[in-house]
């Protein structure tokens, strides 16, 4: 790191965007696929209830993430 300490990944400390919790050990227990964000796709389609587990996590921990609001309109499972 330019002009500061690298610290190891587990000693750096995050803030959650949702709740303002903020430490380290900041663990990822699960990883929505790449396709989520990709929807609609020719080549990676998703089903609507895949689409709907992985869109009510990112609700749930990113309530103000911008792409919410495309939902339905230009951000939707699969192909129409």
């Amino acid at each position: 790191m330019a002009g500061g300490v690298d610290l190891e990944y587990e000693q750096r400390e995050y803030a959650c965007p949702n709740c303002g919790r903020q430490g380290s050990g900041h663990e990822v227990l699960q990883k929505s696929p790449p396709e989520f964000f990709l929807q609609p796709h020719q080549m990676y389609p998703m089903s609507q209830s895949d689409f709907d587990h992985w869109l009510a996590i990112l609700k749930e921990h990113f309530p103000g993430d911008p792409r919410l609001r495309e939902v339905g309109i230009s951000w939707y499972p699969g192909e129409r």
